[in-house]
């Protein structure tokens, strides 16, 4: 399955910068010395942040090119930062390795059952009590029927063109995102509308954390 970015036609200044969601989750999390995974981290702009405060950061990406420039950026800042290339739907890491997990704009790069398997390995590498902050494609988004992906079922979309060209795309609506979090408690959850310039799209913004066995 395709599900790498083309870094090369991205903005790099916009996916340079934290989302605003990340400013917040320091100050819940707080975090020095506790262990954080950002989970499809493009460039770093999340990595980077978490780290400069004192997380012990993990961060993994499929695209070599973004794990590249973020090893640069690490380095560039002094900071030590896990950083590999691999696939959301089977992490490197062992069992119960991380406080917190987040990831951006990333889980739904794929069909319905790479989306559950991707989930469960997040559940997988969390401490139980961890935290988990995650971000879905609204069914509700103008972009699953827009005329520049091709869809191939009612809720997944694979897009073409851009930088996301070849890689499929899964909407979900709350009934079926709740569905795909039963390994988690749903602390709080929000649908946003985003703008990106002329641009905007729908998704769920999702704080969990993962049961206690």
């Amino acid at each position: 399955m395709q599900n790498e970015w083309k870094w090369k036609l991205a903005d790099h200044e916009f996916w340079s910068n934290p989302a605003p969601e990340a400013y917040y989750l320091l100050a819940r999390w707080g975090g020095k010395g506790s262990k954080l995974l950002d989970l499809g981290c493009g460039i770093g702009r999340h990595a980077l942040l978490f780290a400069s405060t004192g997380f012990e950061v993990s961060a993994i990406d499929a695209s070599e090119e973004a794990v590249g420039m973020l090893r640069q950026k690490a380095r560039d800042h002094r900071l030590l930062i896990d950083v590999r290339k691999g696939e959301m739907a089977k992490l490197p890491y062992e069992n119960d390795s991380f406080d917190f997990v987040i990831s951006f704009y990333v889980i739904y790069h794929g069909f319905r059952d790479d989306v559950v398997k991707a989930l469960s390995e997040v559940s997988r590498v969390m401490k139980p009590g961890g935290e988990f902050f995650v971000t879905f494609n609204s069914a509700d988004s103008e972009s699953l029927g827009s005329a520049k992906g091709q869809k191939i079922d009612e809720r997944t979309i694979i897009k073409t063109g851009g930088v996301e060209d070849g890689i499929p795309h899964y909407y979900v609506d709350r009934t079926t995102l709740e569905d795909l979090l039963g390994e988690f408690e749903i602390i709080s959850l929000r649908s946003i509308r985003d703008y990106y310039g002329n641009k905007s799209s729908y998704h769920f913004y999702v704080l969990a954390r993962k049961h206690e066995d």
